[in-house]
């Protein structure tokens, strides 16, 4: 396997919707939510209800790992991309 260049990165990222936000819940286990997400300004933004568990989890415990991938159905190829998020995520709420 080898790395991606930062050309791919950025064209992987940009390409795919959906992406795993992994967190952790406040009792210390790991959680996993599929979320869309844009990117803007140098920022992943993560669309998920921030009342629900997800933002939860991230109230208590900010630090984040953000995960796209894209795979062959035949296992013919494999891309992925793992953000590890700074200490601060920020979450906003819209109606």
């Amino acid at each position: 396997m080898r790395s991606m260049t930062p050309v791919e990165i950025h064209c992987l990222r940009d390409e795919l919707t959906w992406g795993t936000l992994c967190t952790i819940l406040p009792q210390g286990t790991p959680y996993a939510a599929e979320v869309t997400y844009l990117y803007r300004d140098d920022e992943i933004i993560c669309l998920s209800h921030s009342q629900g568990m997800t933002g939860d989890c991230i109230r208590h415990c900010p630090s984040v790992c953000f995960k796209v991938c894209e795979s062959h159905r035949l296992s013919r190829y494999f891309r992925a991309v793992t953000c590890l998020a700074p200490p601060l995520c920020r979450t906003a709420e819209w109606s």
